[in-house]
């Protein structure tokens, strides 16, 4: 984003300083300095229109074009970078992408020399270092998959889902088996596109151009934030991490609260054993199997890793009868009779899961 360079006088200021210290929650301002009775503004110089009007500053105007104009009091922000175009001081605030995905950023680790944004720790293997998000195979078998982040590897064995009765064998170097057609659920899958069902976001099914379809359910990845800063974004898999954290090349492992140093092994959950390999955590994530019930019969328990089918809670099966209530165990007596005549005998039924008298 780019912005202007202006100037204010000492009158301006007193008014500037009132609309700022009631609007700044509106304010497109991005900077304010107090410099020897004047105001710095770094107003956006393209596409922003204010929400109130502002006196009118003084432009900073300059000679050499195209050069950078060195500013002493932001030489410490690297973000910002300031040149003479077309006459005018017009300031650049380079952005941070990818502080919107990752949560470990290393402290002064540049993406590039010339780049104000860090590095996102990413993942290191005999084979070579691997970038944020990057999710790979192991070659000697396609079912085992890795995922890098934050510096932490994820290892996970793929779980295929197959929707048809005579499934055909898997490709070349992949891992589940197809369906002879893209059909799920009633709805077709276009050759080389994908659908995620609505029904579980974790799994993924594609046609390929074949027109044969396979389906996976995705492992989600061991996240190296606390507990207290993952979120679940609604119709999606796995949670993230909220935010981003600061570390030192020299920390290590970080999972969550806790630093562990190189060959330390340790338990992250009942599903995950890892270990600390250099800087990176290498976590193997067991997979869990495909349960016959529906999510929301599917319960987890602290000292297991996968969901079990929960019992389908009992319905308390009684009868009322007469202002009395009646368990549905048989027979319960006689009702009725005068003088030693027999009555109605009742017996408690359960039939269509309400309880019903029948008097005999």
């Amino acid at each position: 984003m780019q912005y202007r360079f202006v100037l204010w006088d000492k009158v301006q200021t007193l008014f500037l300083l009132v609309l700022i210290l009631t609007l700044m929650p509106m304010s497109p301002l991005w900077a304010l300095r107090c410099l020897l009775g004047t105001v710095l503004l770094l107003a956006p110089a393209h596409g922003s229109t204010p929400t109130f009007n502002f006196p009118k500053g003084r432009l900073q105007k300059c000679t050499n074009e195209g050069e950078i104009v060195q500013l002493s009091f932001i030489k410490t922000n690297p973000c910002i970078t300031c040149r003479c175009r077309d006459g005018l001081v017009i300031c650049d605030h380079e952005r941070c992408d990818m502080t919107k995905t990752c949560h470990l950023l290393l402290l002064g680790q540049r993406i590039r020399p010339d780049s104000c944004c860090e590095q996102c720790k990413g993942c290191t293997t005999p084979d070579g270092a691997h970038e944020e998000g990057d999710e790979w195979p192991e070659p000697s078998d396609p079912c085992r998959v890795n995922h890098c982040f934050s510096g932490v590897i994820t290892q996970s064995t793929v779980k295929c889902h197959t929707p048809c009765a005579n499934p055909l064998p898997p490709a070349p170097g992949e891992c589940c088996p197809r369906c002879p057609s893209c059909l799920l659920s009633g709805q077709v899958i276009a050759p080389g596109e994908q659908l995620t069902p609505r029904s579980d976001p974790c799994m993924t099914c594609q046609c390929d151009r074949n027109g044969t379809q396979s389906c996976s359910k995705r492992v989600c990845p061991a996240l190296s934030c606390p507990a207290s800063k993952t979120v679940r974004d609604q119709g999606q898999c796995c949670p993230r991490c909220k935010g981003t954290r600061r570390i030192k090349p020299s920390d290590g492992c970080v999972m969550g609260k806790r630093r562990f140093s190189a060959g330390q092994n340790f338990t992250l959950d009942p599903c995950t054993q890892c270990s600390c390999q250099g800087s990176t955590s290498v976590c193997a994530r067991q997979s869990c199997p495909e349960l016959a019930c529906p999510l929301v019969h599917q319960v987890y328990s602290p000292d297991r890793c996968c969901p079990v089918c929960r019992r389908p809670e009992r319905v308390r099966r009684v009868c009322r009868y007469a202002g009395q209530t009646y368990q549905v165990s048989g027979r319960h007596g006689r009702v009725g009779g005068v003088n030693g005549s027999v009555g109605l005998v009742l017996e408690c039924l359960f039939l269509a899961f309400e309880g019903n008298m029948l008097i005999i």
